[in-house]
């Protein structure tokens, strides 16, 4: 597993539980950095309007996201500031060789926030943010990837963590230490 400094995942214990406003808050934070944003889904349906299709494998489809005017996770993180953002579906077993294409094209040097659990067990990123609210809808089981984490925010606590966020080229995403 290769280490990616300059990948920031948000992963979310649960449908609600605020994964998309935290990679939306740290997107308007750092989208001077022209940061590119990668929603992941685990499930296939039917593309919408501004869905730019980039590729399409059997098991897997790459979409560029161009309408910042919707509710869809992607375009809000693109209305958020993100200079692309790109929505992969895939099953979770195809989700390696999916998210190596979308490197393939766009190139690794680029600077990424993704919303993912799953990602996780692909690469091991700069820093790994999970939204927990005990009122989610769907709750997740993501024990093989909690203690993993670099900081677990209680949404349900407002409380603002991603000050403690910076971004360099040398080290790439990382927390102030003593941050949890």
């Amino acid at each position: 597993m290769s280490r990616l400094n300059n990948l920031l995942i948000v992963a979310g214990t649960g449908r609600n539980s605020g994964k998309t406003t935290i990679a939306c808050n740290i997107i308007g934070r750092f989208s001077y950095l022209n940061i590119i944003a990668i929603k992941i889904s685990p499930h296939f349906h039917e593309a919408c309007e501004g869905l730019e299709l980039i590729k399409n494998k059997r098991d897997y489809k790459i979409y560029r996201d161009t309408n910042a005017g919707n509710s869809k996770d992607s375009s809000r993180m693109l209305a958020a500031g993100a200079s692309t953002a790109y929505f992969i579906q895939v099953y979770d077993h195809h989700l390696c060789r999916a998210f190596e294409a979308l490197l393939d094209h766009t190139g690794p040097q680029h600077i990424f926030v993704a919303e993912s659990p799953a990602l996780r067990k692909c690469t091991e990123p700069g820093v790994l943010i999970i939204a927990d609210n005990p009122g989610s809808a769907n709750k997740k089981d993501l024990g093989e990837i909690m203690d993993k984490a670099d900081i677990i925010i209680h949404t349900e606590f407002c409380r603002n963590e991603i000050s403690e966020l910076s971004y360099n080229k040398k080290d790439g995403w990382k927390l102030k230490p003593g941050t949890s």
